[in-house]
């Protein structure tokens, strides 16, 4: 298993918060009053890794409401066993002037990805991602009910993939 170290993230345009920055050192504790945005910052580096928030949804409201040709983006700079790495997700709207228009119209939008500034795919940073953490095991880990929510099953096959291989009369 890597070790793996949050050393600061940073939020632009990114659920009502328009710039934000957080450093941390060892062990952090993130705490405040309700809608000060705990919550947001978690969301804001699962949907990093992960393009997802908590809730396990893909589809879910990241841009600020009113904020047009703006790009909402996060950035998270981790140390995975001793090696450096900065994560960036960038969510922008595509604008495009037709020819004879005066005009641009929102034409939708995309995910821009990058690992230390190197622009990816979106596969090529899944992959990256999927090598420092599983998804599986980085809900595991962050989130108290979700061993609680999988199939006993589920729960079998992943207590015996963390505790690794051992006999019955070892248990």
């Amino acid at each position: 298993m890597k070790k793996i170290n949050l050393v600061s993230i940073k939020l632009t345009n990114f659920k009502g918060i328009a710039h934000t920055e957080a450093q941390f050192n060892g062990v952090t504790h993130v705490k405040g009053d309700n809608a000060t945005g705990k919550s947001t910052l978690f969301n804001a580096f699962l949907w990093l890794l992960f393009g997802k928030d908590a809730l396990d949804r893909k589809d879910f409201e990241i841009k600020t409401i009113g904020l047009t040709k703006a790009e909402h983006e996060v950035q998270a700079e981790l140390i995975v066993d001793g090696i450096k790495a900065t994560l960036r997700r960038v969510y922008k709207e595509k604008w495009t002037k037709r020819r004879g228009s005066e005009s641009e119209e929102f034409t939708g939008h995309e995910t821009l990805f990058f690992v230390n500034d190197v622009p990816y795919s979106a596969a090529e940073f899944q992959k990256y991602v999927g090598e420092i953490v599983s998804e599986e095991r980085f809900k595991l880990i962050t989130n108290p009910q979700y061993f609680n929510a999988l199939s006993k099953e589920k729960k079998r096959e992943m207590l015996i993939s963390l505790a690794g291989k051992i006999s019955d009369d070892e248990v």
